[in-house]
């Protein structure tokens, strides 16, 4: 198999990623904001990769939300969830190299019924599998145990599928 490595210094490797992604180079990451000083990264130029995207529904951003007089917490009636803005640059980035190096993506995300929406958009960006792990107290959920339980769906996953994925992405 081959490997190429690549060294990046500051925070433009998502940039860097996306020009090479369409040129051929078989390279991802979501977050263009993680890669303070030196990062190596060591990418397999394996073809037909098996791609993992985590994703998160969120408040729609673009709308203004109000405080709860009430409970001092956000007033979330009547605002759309979507899949998380750092979400979509980590499928964006995954389906790039889909395209360029063939294989499948797929989706996953933790939460209540309400998230299958999110997944439907996520499948008409070019994933070609969502799937949910079924969570209704995911919202007070620490982030140790959402990994967690992301760690268990992607084995469930992986084991029901009998593919094991190469590379799994993630936003903020």
């Amino acid at each position: 198999m081959d490997f190429v490595t690549i060294l990046f210094r500051g925070s433009h490797l998502y940039e860097f990623l996306i020009r090479n992604c369409s040129a051929g180079l078989r390279t991802c990451c979501a977050d263009r904001n993680t890669c303070e000083g030196t990062e190596q990264l060591r990418i397999s130029l394996e073809d037909n990769m098996e791609i993992l995207v985590c994703v998160k529904q969120v408040p729609d951003d673009s709308v203004e939300i109000a405080l709860d007089p009430k409970t001092g917490a956000p007033a979330l009636d009547g605002v759309t969830p979507v899949v998380n803005a750092f979400d979509t640059y980590a499928l964006e980035m995954a389906v790039r190299l889909k395209e360029a190096a063939g294989g499948e993506v797929t989706v996953l995300s933790i939460g209540d019924e309400s998230v299958k929406n999110s997944l439907k958009n996520c499948l008409a960006v070019g994933a070609d599998y969502a799937y949910l792990a079924a969570d209704d107290a995911y919202q007070n959920a620490d982030p140790e145990v959402i990994a967690k339980e992301l760690q268990a769906a992607k084995a469930e996953i992986e084991e029901k599928t009998g593919k094991k994925f190469d590379i799994v992405f993630c936003g903020k």
